[in-house]
């Protein structure tokens, strides 16, 4: 069903697809009026083959007219609606062998010291190849470290935080996952070591980039220059080295300055004002190594390793702008949400979240605020693990479609009308035609002039869209595709 477009056309004689059995998307529908509505569930994990045999009339149509016209509700393991009350409240551990969770080892704890933002911890890789080692600016070039789409998103997220006056407490952008945890050290450094007032985090195998408050409060002290060579010195954590700032003959200012380094990284650095040729600096160096850390607690472990589920009701935003908003209410980043999947943005949707760090009390007590953006938390309850990507059975899809009416022409019953599309629909199943995930994101054409060119059963012109080559394929598949488009046998380029 196309949900993506203003209108929706059921033409005449339309070649539809038949499912899998196992995975059928079985519609229900109702007719009121002018309107239907149309349900159905969308099954993960099932396959797919054409048959061409649909010769139902059809009809006109509109959809999502309204944000209450498409009502997206997720499908636990379960197999159960979250918005249900018999859907189990504890996630499922450990369904499928190949979901795998990322081990915590090797990882470092960075206090975020935002008083009014983030008052707690989040884990994140370290900003280093090996404690010590400082990566060269050679291997800092995120034009080789990173693809050409990233990069460019990261370019111009840098560019905004810039041009802002003041933090970005909810802005955040993701550079994708990196499975592998040395190349996410690695782009953890890059990113650091070019923008110095980004911070990175790592979710499960995703790394996230905001700005770093704590470099804007710097900045507001010292040269934005400074601040960078700075931040530099203090990710690299060179054993032995030192920074010293600009002379500073004011010593109120001087003593703003030691105060911010002292209550923002005081157990990473020590600093001190010496006079040099008649002018007073600030130096900072290293803490020398070999205190004892503190022996973490029962509390401290009870702490971290809280986590509470609920299931979040939005309406009209996207899923990452919710967390956003949550976050920032909580107190906690964006990152230390998990979910199952994105849910459509001008749509009423249902899903399962767990947050990190935030007990089932103090998301309760929040929840009249949340309300306020128009997101609504039922089935709070704690939980023992965040939940992973992909963890789910399915969507189940309500969709009003409105002004209905037949095609020029036709002289039938629209509700017998109706209930035959339907019907045809429910026995025979039907093609997406539009999306990234039918055709691949990285295609130049657009997905909706395949889609277009399918419609009108011009097969060919939507096989030439589909298969024409692009500049960054491969060498060993863009002969195939330059060969279907010059329309060369399929021999040739075997």
């Amino acid at each position: 069903m196309c949900t993506d477009w203003a209108h929706i056309q059921n033409i005449p004689g339309q070649r539809c697809t038949v499912w899998d059995r196992s995975n059928a998307a079985l519609p229900e529908v109702g007719v009121g009026g002018d309107n239907v509505i149309l349900r159905f569930a969308a099954m993960s994990g099932g396959s797919a083959s054409l048959h061409f045999r649909s010769l139902h009339e059809g009809f006109h149509g509109s959809i999502k007219n309204l944000t209450q016209d498409f009502v997206v509700t997720e499908i636990d393991l379960h197999g159960q609606l979250v918005n249900s009350p018999d859907a189990p409240e504890e996630p499922i551990n450990r369904i499928n062998d190949d979901i795998k969770d990322v081990p915590p080892k090797d990882s470092i704890r960075a206090k975020l010291l935002t008083e009014e933002t983030h008052s707690n911890e989040i884990t994140i890789d370290a900003v280093c190849l090996n404690e010590g080692e400082v990566l060269g600016q050679e291997r800092c070039d995120l034009s080789v470290i990173l693809s050409s789409s990233p990069n460019k998103s990261l370019e111009h997220f840098a560019s905004t935080i810039r041009g802002c006056s003041e933090v970005q407490k909810n802005l955040e952008m993701s550079l994708g996952v990196f499975p592998d945890k040395h190349q996410r050290a690695v782009v953890h450094s890059a990113v650091k070591y070019t923008y110095p007032f980004l911070m990175t985090a790592t979710n499960h195998e995703e790394i996230l980039v905001r700005e770093d408050p704590d470099f804007r409060e710097l900045s507001n002290l010292v040269s934005v220059e400074e601040a960078e060579d700075f931040f530099r010195f203090k990710d690299a954590k060179e054993p032995g080295s030192t920074y010293t700032f600009s002379p500073d003959d004011i010593k109120e200012h001087r003593t703003s300055v030691h105060h911010f380094l002292s209550r923002k990284f005081g157990k990473l650095l020590e600093t001190k004002s010496f006079m040099e040729h008649g002018r007073t600096a600030i130096t900072v160096r290293l803490r020398e190594r070999g205190r004892r850390a503190r022996k973490r607690t029962a509390a401290d472990q009870d702490e971290q390793e809280i986590y509470t589920g609920f299931t979040l009701r939005k309406d009209n935003l996207e899923t990452l702008e919710a967390i956003s908003y949550m976050a920032a209410v909580l107190g906690v980043l964006p990152s230390d949400f998990s979910y199952a999947g994105i849910k459509d943005k001008r749509a009423i949707t249902y899903q399962s979240m767990v947050v990190k760090k935030i007990s089932p009390e103090r998301l309760l007590a929040k929840a009249d605020m949340f309300e306020r953006k128009g997101l609504q938390l039922s089935k709070i309850h704690p939980v023992s693990e965040p939940i992973r990507l992909g963890r789910l059975a399915g969507n189940r899809f309500e969709l009003v479609i409105r002004d209905l009416e037949p095609h020029a022409g036709s002289f039938r019953d629209l509700e017998s009308l109706v209930k035959e599309a339907v019907e045809n629909v429910k026995t025979l199943g039907f093609v997406n035609y539009y999306g990234p995930q039918r055709f691949g994101s990285s295609q130049k054409v657009q997905a909706d002039h395949v889609g277009l060119a399918l419609l009108k059963e011009d097969t060919n012109a939507a096989l030439r869209l589909f298969l024409s080559p692009e500049e960054e394929m491969t060498t060993k598949i863009k002969p195939s595709n330059i060969s279907i488009r010059q329309g060369m046998p399929k021999k040739a380029w075997l």
